[in-house]
């Protein structure tokens, strides 16, 4: 009687410790199942599906929904940094229990009507502070007249052209990104933008950063710094992808992408993933013009003289 007692409970006290390793699903005893717990932040900016019990290696379908006023930006993983820039993907399950959270900002874009260049590129735009401007780069090889945009592609020739555009890296499949390189020459044809749209000011650019920032206003001296100025509008105005590394939030649909710049000497590109710059319509003397750009290391906006004879990308404004 004694040896049977403990036969008995030896058999009870093997099932309760391996209670919490196993578990019996879909008529799988013993499959290992793990916990996955998803969480959404800020909290009431979204929706996601997906949670649930998941044995190691098996895929989940993760999806997050953003309530109206918000976008979805990234899902991040338990102390391993961002995980994807879908909104829906597949995960697929470590050994352990893990917990994703889907990261959402707001979305303060207000649309425009969209503008179309000669060319018949259509641009999608968005109405920010003072003015109404393009949502992507220009990508225009005519100017609004009708007359062709000298192209030049050669290193000597870039260094010593009038008017000039260019493709990042002499290839077209750059523009997406950066839209055309102009120098700043043709910027002060006043013919590259489409009719009845201009190149911004270095003012007008201003107000951009100021509408846009959290931490000063359009009308704050921060704004009359030279280089490195401002909070945050760097980050609201960068888009969600394209960046290297620290992608923006986009918030006001402006969408700013690391185009790089094609140098004036000797006609080098550079940049291209994580430097984005373009041209304002300020000369400063006869061999600079005033720039605005966003760096992927850091969340302000900058702006600096630069020579004329550089390419960079242009964002029109709607006369208003």
């Amino acid at each position: 009687m004694k040896r049977e007692y403990i036969n008995c409970f030896l058999s009870v006290a093997t099932v309760v410790l391996m209670l919490p390793f196993t578990a019996c699903r879909d008529g799988e005893p013993g499959k290992v199942l793990y916990s996955l717990t998803l969480i959404v932040l800020p909290a009431d900016a979204g929706w996601v599906e997906g949670a649930g019990e998941y044995g190691e290696k098996e895929e989940a379908g993760i999806v997050a929904f953003a309530e109206e006023g918000y976008k979805f930006i990234k899902w991040t993983g338990n102390g391993e940094g961002e995980i994807s820039f879908d909104a829906e993907f597949t995960y697929s399950m470590p050994a352990r229990d893990d917990t994703l959270t889907a990261v959402f900002t707001e979305d303060i874009a207000v649309p425009g009507d969209g503008v179309t260049d000669i060319d018949g590129n259509f641009y999608e735009t968005v109405h920010i502070g003072a003015y109404e401007w393009m949502a992507s780069n220009l990508k225009t090889t005519t100017y609004n007249d009708g007359t062709d945009i000298p192209h030049i592609t050669g290193n000597e020739d870039w260094d010593t052209a009038a008017d000039a555009y260019c493709w990042y890296g002499n290839d077209q499949g750059n523009a997406e990104m950066a839209g055309g390189l102009y120098n700043w020459y043709a910027v002060a044809t006043g013919r590259l933008c489409p009719a009845g749209w201009r190149v911004p000011s270095d003012e007008e650019w201003r107000d951009l950063e100021g509408s846009t920032d959290t931490g000063y206003g359009a009308d704050d001296p921060e704004w009359d710094k030279g280089v490195w100025r401002g909070k945050d509008a760097g980050d609201r105005l960068k888009d969600i992808s394209g960046w290297e590394v620290n992608r923006g939030t986009d918030n006001y649909g402006f969408s700013a992408l690391p185009g790089g710049l094609r140098n004036y000497w000797p006609g080098k590109f550079e940049y291209s993933g994580n430097h984005g710059f373009w041209w304002t319509a300020t000369e400063e003397n006869d061999l600079l013009s005033w720039g605005s750009y966003l760096k992927v290391d850091s969340s302000r906006v900058a702006r600096h003289p630069i020579h004329k004879n550089v390419g960079l990308s242009v964002r029109c404004i709607k006369n208003n």
